[in-house]
């Protein structure tokens, strides 16, 4: 991966809508060169997909929410953590040291009086 590809790269993940024309242009390619380079990025996996992003007050979804659960020694680890999680909502699942933690993105705003604090999160 050269300086080249780390422009498209950066050009793709602030405006994944321009063309390939407007993209060479910024980069200083000719159209195909430029095109080719995408592809190739593409077939290696470094860009994984190209995606709209949304306003989520605009989508009736204003509400992000962070949660932590606090992981036992001998209890779950992550990778039992993450798989159990099948809320639809939850977007992304981590761990940090000892605290095993997800988010879920695109929780209704309209219902954000009725969130209660996580009491217990037991796993059989």
């Amino acid at each position: 991966m050269d300086d080249i590809d780390r422009q498209l790269i950066d050009i793709l993940q602030r405006d994944a809508t321009l063309s390939i024309a407007q993209m060479a242009e910024r980069v200083g390619l000719s159209a195909t060169p430029c095109w080719k380079r995408i592809q190739k990025l593409e077939a290696q996996g470094v860009i994984t997909r190209r995606v709209a992003v949304v306003d989520p007050e605009r989508v009736g979804v204003g509400l992000s929410v962070l949660g932590s659960v606090l992981a036992p020694a001998l209890g779950p680890t992550f990778a039992t953590f993450a798989p159990a999680v099948t809320i639809p909502s939850v977007v992304l699942s981590f761990a940090i040291s000892l605290v095993i933690g997800l988010v879920a993105g695109g929780y209704p705003a309209n219902r954000a009086a009725r969130l209660r604090p996580i009491e217990a999160l037991r796993y059989q």
